[in-house]
């Protein structure tokens, strides 16, 4: 009896034990299906479109750029600070010229590095400073000059201390008079040597009178004066006689070389191709479509002669009057073929907003049979020939299409591009090579949004425009 009680009791055990894992496994199967489970095949997750932190940079109020780290622009300013600093010998800061904020947005964007931002602040920069030349008397800056006048400033310092050599060899040794690179504002810098020679004459101009006493200013003044005016030594208290400082003008001939232009070959003005445009390949070696030849100008001097010696020569602004134009020689290289090549590429990118075929109709006048195939993403997004052709038609389409444009490819197909946000940027009889840009996504006309409505005409009818692109989609940026 005992031997059948415990036989019992075991057999329950057993019972229990095997219901506890019968339970535990199907818990666990239970779960790791959770884990497995699978999108169904039919449904398409949409993109990924995180934004993230951006700083935009505005300069003097206008946008220039967006950065991804504010080091970026700190690190441009204090570099531009340093140079700008040891170019005009002072502590240099940019607020002090222009006015650099950063605004921070939660955006997406094309950022650029700390080596663009330092450019685009140079480049307000530059419209302020220039590089010149500076006529130095001993310590004392009497003006600022352009570049391209530092020959012409060089000779009045010679002939400066010429004259004081003159009168007395001793001030010409203390005066030191030189001209030196220098860089400043631009509103300091003036064109020719008028304003110096005036300013030479004002003894005001010097701050320091131990640089040039008034006996080398007033030699100065009498000097500005000789070589303005060609007086002779006669007129210059206490100079000798001898120095007659004389002035005389002469014409000369000069050749007016010829420009080299290398243009693209649709862009040829050339006499052959303002009749018909002669298109090359890209691999096409380069034309000359018009050779050049050199012009002929008439151009006045002036000689100033110190006595019997030729001091220098000046060219006198303005005279130059050409007698012979020169002609320029062009030289065209090919760019992309405008002729279609049979396989086309994607118009524009985005996303697949209405397939070719039948419909839901989504508002009053829409069409329920889709004879094209609808292309989104955002306003202006680029829209570009999806094969070579001649534009057929470019402008405001009367049939719901807005703005549009119709490229005939010259093999029995043709593109339609519609809703264009604006006017297109190719004209009717326009060639156009593929890719080539033709406006941006809009929604112009019949739209419910901004899209592209694209097409492909084949011999008069409608096809599905599927079957002509590419299987590899573009990126949603260009």
């Amino acid at each position: 009896m005992l031997k059948k009680k415990i036989a019992v009791g075991i057999l329950l055990a057993i019972l229990l034990i095997a219901v506890s894992i019968i339970s535990v496994a199907a818990i666990s199967h239970r779960d790791s299906g959770t884990e497995k489970e699978e999108i169904p095949p039919e449904v398409t997750l949409p993109e990924k479109n995180d934004s993230q932190l951006l700083y935009e940079v505005y300069i003097d109020g206008r946008f220039s750029c967006s950065v991804s780290d504010v080091r970026d622009v700190f690190s441009a300013s204090d570099k531009i600070e340093s140079e700008m600093s040891e170019k005009l010998g002072y502590a240099y800061l940019i607020s002090n010229d222009v006015n650099v904020e950063m605004v921070a947005v939660r955006t997406e964007g094309e950022t650029v590095s700390s080596s663009k931002v330092e450019e685009l602040i140079n480049a307000e920069l530059s419209r302020l400073y220039s590089e010149c030349y500076a006529f130095y008397v001993g310590d004392n800056i009497i003006g600022y000059s352009s570049v391209s006048d530092k020959e012409e400033l060089e000779i009045l310092a010679v002939d400066i201390i010429k004259y004081i050599s003159a009168y007395d060899p001793a001030h010409a040794a203390a005066s030191n008079i030189y001209v030196a690179p220098d860089f400043t504002y631009k509103s300091k810098i003036v064109t020719g040597t008028d304003e110096i020679r005036n300013a030479l004459s004002t003894k005001d101009a010097f701050e320091n009178k131990d640089d040039l006493d008034d006996a080398v200013a007033d030699i100065i003044e009498s000097i500005d004066q000789a070589i303005m005016f060609g007086s002779t030594a006669e007129t210059l208290e206490n100079v000798e006689t001898e120095l007659v400082v004389t002035s005389i003008r002469r014409i000369e001939t000069e050749v007016v070389a010829y420009q080299k232009l290398r243009l693209p070959d649709i862009e040829c003005t050339c006499s052959a191709c303002k009749k018909s445009i002669t298109l090359l390949g890209d691999d096409d070696p380069d034309e000359i479509h018009q050779k050049g030849k050199d012009g002929k100008c008439t151009v006045e001097y002036e000689d100033i002669y110190i006595g019997d010696e030729l001091s220098h020569s000046v060219r006198v602004d303005g005279s130059e009057h050409i007698t012979v134009a020169p002609v320029d020689e062009i030289t065209i290289y090919g760019t992309q073929s405008t002729t279609a090549s049979g396989v086309m590429i994607w118009p524009t990118v985005g996303w697949i907003t209405s397939y070719y075929g039948k419909r839901k109709a989504e508002f009053s006048g829409m069409s329920t049979y889709h004879k094209g195939l609808d292309i989104s993403t955002s306003r202006k997004t680029k829209i570009v020939a999806a094969d070579a052709g001649v534009v057929e038609f470019a402008g405001w389409h009367s049939g719901g299409f807005g703005y549009c444009v119709i490229i005939d490819h010259e093999n029995g197909i043709k593109t339609l591009y519609a809703h264009m946000y604006a006017k297109p940027l190719v004209k009717e009889g326009d060639r156009v090579f593929q890719g080539e840009h033709l406006g941006g996504q809009g929604m112009t006309g019949s739209a419910g949004g901004i899209h592209l409505h694209f097409e492909v005409i084949k011999n008069g009818d409608r096809v599905n425009p599927i079957k002509y692109m590419p299987s590899k989609r573009p990126d949603t940026a260009w």
